[in-house]
């Protein structure tokens, strides 16, 4: 299997990043609701609702995000929140 950065052109990247930013600016960010983190049903609502929203923009499978953040959580006591999610996955930005 090919890296990432070796099937698509730089601009293709770019724009996925970018897209990626913009979804986690817009969507991911929005819903982050510290009241809930502990709430299992409440955050796997809303995880199913973004993978829903992130596949409708190409962006993939988030499920293997949020089973990441879990991994770097574990054993935290504090509960993982979104914006841990969108610091796991963000760019530095050009």
């Amino acid at each position: 299997m090919k890296h990432l950065a070796n099937t698509r052109t730089p601009d293709e990247y770019a724009a996925l990043i970018d897209n990626a930013r913009d979804f986690i600016d817009t969507e991911v960010i929005p819903r982050e609701n510290l009241t809930s983190a502990h709430d299992g049903n409440e955050v796997r609502r809303v995880a199913r609702e973004l993978q829903a929203l992130a596949q409708a923009r190409g962006l993939g499978a988030p499920a293997a995000a949020a089973k990441m953040v879990a991994w770097h959580c574990h054993g935290q006591s504090a509960a993982p929140t979104w914006s841990k999610l969108a610091a796991a996955f963000s760019a530095p930005r050009r």
